[in-house]
């Protein structure tokens, strides 16, 4: 054992790494030693989670154990092995989970400019964003609910429609990946649960703005650039309500499997505001809306309907 270097149990040695070019830092070993490094000089090993292109057994570089997105350095024990082990078995459960996210699409698809066909550029009216969380009053981005939905509603001369931006999937749920683009459609949403609401009155001249956006909506799904968050808060905005956009991450992975937009944040962002003279806030769960048509009138040949 000569070229081996032995570390008494309470001498303290300075540690430096050979093999870690770009480390300049140096290490000292406690004292007194303990867990399996006791008396054995290691090089520096710090293990890594797979990248998302690479998927496989996680690298490792030594007597460190690094939590695979920062955090606390564990030494080389026993305890440290165990716990970044954890993190990667949390990082594989979390990417098998966004690999396919289920979309509940429970209502009927619909054609927005056939929906709204009896709404009035030139007439005000009202506008309401919806926000069913993945679960009620929290930030957790899957839950009871899946992923949660975001859904408008607009109100004018008595009509009410209610509906949310989708993937195409011609099914009543669907598995969405996450990284994948799908055709976007459009889905009634007046019997969707929801947990939290802000709406507002709007002139003419932003009902006009609303509706043409509505008709006229984005041809894309993707989950984490433009999904039913991204319309919703397009949608309110061009209200006036000043939505914000904020981006999350999913946090077993550190965003390397989901960054983007979540109806959980945005959920609590409307719950922090304050109804005023020009917004109001709902925060009661509501099971469905209970739309019924009635009052058949004809408008310029058209068959329109009041809603109650």
């Amino acid at each position: 054992m000569e070229n081996d270097e032995i570390i008494g149990e309470y001498e303290l040695q300075e540690f430096k790494s050979a093999k870690n070019a770009n480390s300049k830092s140096s290490y000292k070993w406690p004292d007194p030693c303990w867990g399996i490094t006791c008396g054995i000089r290691l090089d520096e090993v710090i293990l890594i989670p797979p990248s998302k292109y690479s998927p496989g057994i996680p690298r490792t570089r030594s007597p460190f154990i690094q939590g695979p997105w920062g955090g606390t350095n564990f030494q080389n024990t026993y305890a440290g092995y165990a716990a970044g082990f954890m993190q990667y078995q949390r990082y594989l459960e979390s990417e098998r989970r966004w690999k396919n996210v289920v979309l509940d699409s429970d209502g009927e698809k619909i054609d927005p400019k056939e929906e709204l066909k009896c709404y009035d550029n030139k007439k005000g009216g009202k506008l309401t964003v919806y926000v069913q969380q993945p679960k009620e009053n929290s930030l957790l981005l899957v839950g009871p609910n899946e992923v949660g939905h975001v859904f408008v509603g607009i109100e004018q001369d008595g009509r009410k429609k209610f509906f949310g931006f989708y993937p195409d999937s011609g099914a009543s749920t669907a598995l969405v990946a996450v990284n994948r683009q799908y055709p976007s459609e459009v889905r009634d949403n007046s019997g969707t649960l929801y947990h939290v609401s802000i709406s507002t009155n709007i002139n003419a001249n932003q009902m006009k703005k609303v509706l043409d956006y509505a008709r006229n909506y984005p041809k894309n799904y993707q989950l984490q650039n433009y999904a039913c968050t991204e319309f919703g808060v397009e949608m309110g905005n061009l209200a006036g309500l000043n939505l914000p956009k904020t981006t999350v991450k999913d946090p077993e992975s550190g965003g390397l499997l989901f960054e983007g937009r979540s109806p959980a944040k945005l959920g609590q962002e409307i719950r922090a505001m304050k109804s005023d003279s020009k917004k109001k806030i709902k925060k009661q769960k509501v099971m469905h809306l209970q739309i019924q048509k009635t009052n058949v009138r004809q408008e310029n040949g058209i068959n329109c309907f009041n809603t109650v």
